[in-house]
């Protein structure tokens, strides 16, 4: 419901643009979905930012691009790290330069930062080469990347190959290791 993302609406063109900032600066990908809905949808990237315009790539197949056309308008969806970045896309055209179809709309007026924890969450630097030692249980032990830290919590980057937890699992007996510090408990 709209009222519950409404402590994470972001006014005015100028904070939009921020957001938009954002998903360049990190190189997100952005899925653009026909209205509201979760069915036609295809994934892309902000290729630019100009004063009064962003223009994403539109390059796909005529029948992907057809249903999103139809649409009044487009809902952006992107992730940099930890946080979704939503906003809707309307008034929007599209061109076909030589370096393939681009999408180009008004920047919105309204837009949405998502971070679920109410807590500060901290990268650490990646020169401390922070990690968080996980229990696997028989004496085993998994190393795996220290995302961010938070008052709340923290989060880590699983490994591809490893068993994944269960959802809801507390990792217990953990720690954080990272250069010239003590192992911190967690």
């Amino acid at each position: 419901p709209d009222d519950a993302l409404d402590v994470f609406r972001i006014d005015g063109t100028m904070a939009v643009r921020a957001l938009v900032r954002e998903l360049i600066a990190t190189r997100s990908l952005v899925t653009l979905y026909a209205g509201d809905n979760v069915g036609p949808y295809v994934v892309s990237r902000v290729l630019s930012l100009e004063a009064d315009t962003i223009e994403f790539d539109f390059d796909f197949p005529e029948a992907q691009r057809q249903p999103l056309l139809a649409a009044p308008i487009l809902t952006a969806v992107g992730a940099p790290g930890s946080v979704k970045i939503q906003f809707a896309v309307t008034g929007f055209e599209v061109s076909d330069p030589a370096g393939g179809a681009v999408l180009t709309a008004p920047i919105p007026a309204v837009g949405w930062r998502v971070q679920r924890r109410n807590a500060f969450r901290v990268r650490p630097p990646e020169a401390d080469q922070a990690v968080v030692v996980v229990r696997r249980g028989a004496g085993k032990e998994l190393a795996t990347r220290l995302d961010d830290l938070s008052a709340g919590g923290l989060a880590l980057l699983w490994p591809a190959g490893e068993p994944v937890p269960e959802l809801g699992l507390t990792l217990r007996h953990c720690r954080i290791e990272a250069e010239h510090i003590e192992p911190i408990p967690c």
